[in-house]
């Protein structure tokens, strides 16, 4: 008994086993979201794809949709890919940095990477000597750095957003990287670290709610353009750094400083536009930085410097200063006084209106165009056909308006012609064009107008040219019209034709049909005829059938009416001719008593009824005889 119950259990307990085993198989095949692209192999983790054997150089592993708790080790130069980024999401739970990379040529991209930690050094992405990779288009939050690279070079980080780390990208002792386009927020200490780094391109990044947008430290031949800094508390700083190049950047509403240069010498700073700040720039313990063609515009304070010297124009061109109040006699876009910032910092070429830069491109070379403007400038564009340039200016309806252009030779030839609205307007060259560049002066009732400047020559050609285009346009639709003419009158012609032997056609039948018309109409005029005999014919004998069945209704009636009486009186035929004579004789008598009366004149009759009656009565008795 023993025994059996013994053999029964085991049986139960490896069914059970089985069982289980299957529905472990089953959630595998139902959870394996990573697939190595290259291979077919499907994986249940990233790391799981990472590590197998199968897994070489190269190859590309994709990342369903969905959340993967792991912290990821790539030691392969592989493409990391998500499904999406939104909703890819690779979760280290706060235990250390999520996706270390540790070998070249590495791709990721299309994930959320989050919650590394705030812990020292946990990173959303941390790249260690790693050459020629590629971090695009992630979300990287909640980490002490969202992206971290330490000794690399030709790094590419772009398209990322990253949000709410302690430092949003961390390059140390890194160069030759680009980091562009990223959209990097609420960061507790800087949203873009250089420490120490050289060489790298910072471009087209939006920095936001930052401590410090872009920091810059111990840091040098950096270049820092093109990006947006705003509402951080301080835009750009740079400390203990040299010969980098912070330009063409747009920073505002940052409410400490715009750009903080501290410590930094030998930096160029150029064509960046400082709105709003409480500083535009704040320097200290800073020499020998140029500072030109930047526009402060509406800064609580403009510059504010501490034990510093630095250039603030290149010689010929300064800056522009919302709060300048000097005056431009000579109309060369210059103010005709320096603007002091102290007794070691002055702009001694102040802009009358804002610096913009703009590039282009012609036989495979960049040109560089500037304009300093008192109105708003956009819409530039370069015909590169006809060496054409042409932008909109915008400003305050019927107030003057002026534009310097600082043209190169190779890109506009003399002489030139300047139009606003198609309209040529008179411009001065001025006196500090050189061999390479020509500068423009002219003036304008301000609304919205669209410039032009050109070659003249090539300007009077393409003009030619459109007015030929124009007319030859012109020509060709008009050779269509004539053509499409003379297609319809020939169609018109053809169908006259037809339309006349149809007509020829119609007639004869017309007359045809008139002539069976006339026929019918005889015959109807003497059918009319025979039907008006017929019913005058009809009426006739109607009213005649009428007359004759009142008289032999009357007749009817009498007849019947005697017959009734002779019925009553029992007559016969001598008796009946009697009584009816009798009854004649006495209405006759009656008529003659009337007219008697009446005329008072006596009829005397030849015979009386009883002399008549006797006559009658011997004559039938004579006839018997």
């Amino acid at each position: 008994m023993k025994a059996t119950l013994c053999v029964f259990i085991l049986a139960f307990l490896m069914t059970v086993s089985v069982v289980n085993l299957r529905y472990i198989k089953a959630a595998i095949v139902v959870d394996m979201r990573v697939h190595n692209i290259d291979t077919g192999l499907d994986y249940e983790t990233v790391q799981g794809a990472i590590d197998a054997n199968e897994t070489l150089d190269g190859h590309t592993i994709l990342v369903d949709a969905g959340l993967y708790y792991e912290r990821v080790f790539v030691y392969k130069s592989l493409s990391i890919v998500g499904e999406n980024k939104s909703d890819t999401i690779i979760d280290g739970q706060g235990l250390g940095t999520v996706v270390n990379v540790m070998a070249d040529d590495v791709s990721i991209s299309g994930l959320t990477i989050r919650n590394g930690g705030f812990a020292f050094e946990r990173s959303g992405i941390f790249l260690n000597s790693s050459r020629v990779s590629d971090i695009s288009d992630n979300i990287v939050m909640n980490n002490v750095y969202g992206i971290r690279l330490s000794i690399c070079d030709h790094i590419v980080v772009s398209g990322n957003i990253i949000v709410n780390n302690s430092y949003g990208l961390w390059l140390s002792q890194s160069q030759n990287n680009v980091v562009s386009g990223n959209n990097i927020s609420e960061s507790i200490y800087a949203g873009i670290h250089l420490f120490p780094s050289s060489n790298n391109i910072v471009s087209e990044n939006t920095v936001s709610d930052n401590e410090h947008g872009i920091y810059v430290y111990f840091s040098r031949n950096n270049t820092i353009v093109d990006n947006i800094a705003f509402n951080n508390s301080f835009g750009i700083w740079s400390s203990g750094s040299q010969v980098n190049r912070i330009c063409n950047n747009k920073v505002f509403d940052n409410n400490k400083s715009g750009i903080w240069l501290g410590g930094s010498f030998k930096n160029v700073l150029v064509e960046n536009t400082l709105i709003n700040n409480d500083v535009g720039v704040s320097i200290r313990d800073s020499v020998n930085n140029s500072i030109f063609h930047n526009n402060f515009v509406n800064n609580n304070v403009s510059v504010r410097t501490v034990d510093s010297a630095n250039t603030f124009d290149n010689g010929s061109e300064g800056n522009f200063w919302s709060d300048y109040d000097g005056a431009d006699l000579d109309e060369d876009s210059v103010g005709d006084s320096p603007r002091v910032i102290d007794q070691n910092n002055t702009d001694n070429f102040p802009l009358m209106g804002m610096f913009s830069g703009f590039s282009v491109t012609l036989e495979d070379r960049m040109f560089d165009v500037f304009t300093v403007c008192n109105s708003t400038l956009s819409d530039f564009t370069f015909n590169y056909t006809w060496s054409m340039i042409e932008f909109k200016v915008e400003g305050f309806n019927n107030s003057v308006g002026f534009c310097r252009a600082t043209i190169p030779k190779q890109v506009v030839n003399a002489p030139y012609i300047v139009l606003l609205d198609s309209m040529e307007v008179n411009a001065t060259l001025l006196p500090a064009s050189n061999l390479t560049h020509t500068l423009l002066y002219f003036t304008y009732r301000l609304s919205t107008r669209q410039v032009l400047i050109a070659s003249k020559p090539y300007y009077e050609l393409a003009t030619l040219l459109h007015r030929y285009n124009v007319l030859l346009a012109n020509y060709t639709e008009l050779v269509g019209e004539f053509e499409a003419l003379s297609t319809l009158h020939t169609e018109v012609v053809l169908n006259y034709s037809s339309l006349q032997v149809a007509y020829n056609d119609l007639n004869e039948t017309y007359h045809e049909l008139k002539g069976r018309q006339d026929a019918t109409e005889k015959e109807l005029g003497d059918v009319r005829g025979l039907m008006n005999i017929f019913v005058a014919a009809t009426i006739f004998g109607a009213s005649a059938s009428v007359v004759f069945l009142w008289f032999g209704f009357m007749y009817y009636r009498r007849f019947n009416k005697q017959k009734k009486i002779f019925g009553e009186y029992k007559f016969g035929p001598l008796e009946l001719g009697q009584f009816l004579f009798e009854m004649d004789i006495r209405r006759r008598e009656g008529k003659i008593k009337r007219f008697e009366q009446k005329y008072g004149f006596r009829v005397q009759p030849r015979s009386s009824l009883d002399e008549i009656i006797r006559s009658l009565k011997s004559r039938k008795k004579e006839k018997r005889g």
